[in-house]
């Protein structure tokens, strides 16, 4: 019988919740960088590809959290299902900044300078205004004293980047996912 309860307790936990979501998050966003990346090097993975798969995060956020939702029979309380989106963020950034960090330590140690290149390339290309020469000028200076961010550097801010952002996120998904009423089902169904 205590088993019983600490399998349900378990089972509902928006921690545990949260960092299995998280692994579906993570190659959702694992994917976004890659395409971006490739974005720059071949015309097949255009532009477009990475913002789309981007704007799939809020509507995977907001799946996840009503599948929750829906599952606890409409009981899930909006904190519960606002920090299940919190973990989701840190377990996918993580697995994020992983990757990040092993692609640009072994896999392309010239990114960042290349990505350095390009928006010095494209600032330059812009119509001459104050705060684009400025910023024009700070990326040729990186490029010129070859002072670029480091791989774990990266890696971390995106992890800050990804909780934050996430967070925010969240909250709006959790009060979307809260909006629908469920119907209530019988406990055998419940998974």
């Amino acid at each position: 019988m205590s088993s019983d309860i600490t399998e349900s307790i378990k089972a509902k936990s928006p921690f545990r919740r949260g960092a299995d979501d998280g692994i579906i998050m993570g190659l959702l966003l694992v994917a976004v960088f890659f395409t971006g990346t490739l974005s720059f090097s071949y015309t097949l993975a255009s532009d477009l590809t990475p913002i789309l798969m981007l704007a799939g995060v809020p509507l995977l956020t907001y799946f996840l959290l009503r599948r929750s939702y829906v599952r606890d029979n409409g009981m899930t309380l909006f904190s519960s299902l606002w920090m299940q989106g919190i973990v989701t963020f840190f377990c996918g950034s993580l697995i994020l900044a992983i990757v990040m960090y092993v692609y640009m330590r072994w896999g392309n140690p010239g990114f960042m300078r290349e990505m350095v290149s390009r928006m010095s390339e494209f600032y330059d290309s812009m119509p001459e205004t104050p705060q684009s020469r400025e910023v024009s000028q700070i990326f040729h200076t990186m490029l010129d004293e070859n002072v670029f961010p480091s791989a774990i550097n990266v890696a971390i801010e995106s992890i800050w980047l990804g909780v934050f952002s996430g967070s925010l996120l969240s909250m709006l998904a959790t009060l979307a996912a809260r909006a629908r009423r469920v119907i209530p089902r019988s406990d055998d169904n419940r998974s």
